[in-house]
C-alpha cells in the first residue's frame, strides 16, 4: 500500500474536506483528490461519502482509518530512527534546503560528516516539506510555510545587499546612489517568482523594463550579474565568495531571509537531532556575520 495515498487519506478525514486539507497540508487540493481517487481504485471501495456539506467516512473509511494513523505512527518513529540506521558502512543525516542556504550547508557539512563519522546528504527544495515523499531528517526553508508539518526551530538570518559586477560598476560608477536605480540595468527573478521578497521589493523601486535578466535560481542570477549584466540582490554569503562582485548597498534589513528547521520531534529530541540544530544554527550565524565590503560608494 502506498503510503503517500494513505497520508492524503489521513489528510482529508481529519479535515472533513478537499480544499481544507490541502490548505492544512500545504498541498494543492487537486493532487490530494488525484490521491484519494487512486487509493479507492487500489482498494475497491469508496472511502468517503460526497456532498455539498464536504466529505464524511463511509464504513470502508472508517475501518481503514485506525490502521491508516497506525501506519502514520509507525513513520514517525521509523524517521526518528532513520539517522541512527547503518547504511553503506556509516550513518546518513539528510537535510532538505532552499537555494539561500544549500551552498553553505554543502560546504560546512563535511567538517560536521567527518567530526560525526556519518555522511550528510544536501538536497535543493523547491516546493513546500508537505510535498515531499521521501522524508528527509529535516527541512531548512526561509520562512516559515502557513502550516509547518512538524516542529520548528529559527535558526537565525542571512543577509543580503545589492552587488555589481567590478565591470558594470566601472561603467556606472553612479550605482550606489538609489536615486540612479531606475535607470540603471538590473537582474532579478523571473515573473513565476513575482511573489518573492526580492522581487516585491526591486519593482517598488525600479520599472520592470529595467530588469534586463530573469531567472527562476540566485546561482544563475549571480552568473549574469558576474557577467555585467547589471544590479542585482544577493545573499551576502554568496556574493562573497565572488571575487567579481562589489556591494553597491550594506545589507538591507527587509530583504534578509529568517531561515527556520522544519522537523518531527521524534528527531529534535535525539542526540543527533539536537547536535545537527547546533551545528545549523551555527552555520546561519556564521554566514550572517558575512563581510561585504567593499562597498562600491566607499
Amino acid at each position: 500500500m502506498d503510503w503517500d495515498l494513505i497520508r492524503a487519506f489521513l489528510a482529508i478525514a481529519k479535515a472533513g474536506g478537499i480544499r481544507a486539507a490541502g490548505r492544512n497540508v500545504g498541498v494543492p487540493a487537486a493532487g490530494l483528490l488525484r490521491k484519494l481517487d487512486a487509493l479507492e481504485a487500489q482498494m475497491g471501495v469508496a472511502l468517503f461519502h460526497r456532498s455539498a456539506r464536504g466529505l464524511t467516512l463511509t464504513s470502508a473509511g472508517d475501518a481503514l482509518l485506525p490502521h491508516a494513523r497506525q501506519m502514520s505512527e509507525t513513520a514517525t518513529r521509523i524517521r526518528a530512527i532513520t539517522p541512527g540506521l547503518r547504511s553503506g558502512g556509516g550513518l546518513t543525516l539528510r537535510i532538505a534546503c532552499g537555494e539561500w542556504s544549500s551552498p553553505l550547508l554543502t560546504q560546512a557539512a563535511v567538517g560536521f560528516g567527518a567530526r560525526h563519522d556519518m555522511c550528510v546528504e544536501i538536497g535543493e527544495m523547491h516546493g513546500e516539506p508537505a510535498d515531499y515523499t521521501d522524508d528527509p531528517d529535516l527541512f531548512v526553508r526561509h520562512g516559515l510555510p502557513g502550516r509547518a508539518a512538524g516542529k520548528t526551530t529559527k535558526l537565525g538570518d542571512l543577509p543580503a545587499a545589492i552587488y555589481a559586477s567590478r565591470a558594470y560598476l566601472a561603467r556606472h560608477p553612479d550605482a550606489a546612489d538609489p536615486a540612479r536605480w531606475p535607470a540603471l540595468d538590473w537582474v532579478g527573478w523571473d515573473k513565476p517568482h513575482r511573489f518573492f521578497l526580492s522581487y516585491c521589493w526591486l519593482v517598488e523601486r525600479v520599472p520592470e523594463q529595467r530588469i534586463r535578466v530573469r531567472s527562476s535560481r540566485t546561482q544563475l542570477q549571480r552568473l549574469a550579474m558576474v557577467e555585467g549584466a547589471g544590479l542585482g540582490v544577493l545573499p551576502c554569503h554568496m556574493a562573497a565568495a565572488e571575487p567579481e562582485l562589489v556591494a553597491v548597498t550594506r545589507p538591507i534589513p527587509d530583504l534578509a531571509a529568517d531561515v527556520w528547521a522544519i522537523y518531527q520531534e521524534p528527531f529534535g529530541n535525539s542526540l543527533l537531532g539536537r547536535r545537527t540544530l547546533a551545528w545549523l544554527r551555527g552555520v546561519i550565524r556564521q554566514a550572517g556575520r558575512s563581510a561585504v565590503l567593499p562597498v562600491a560608494a566607499e
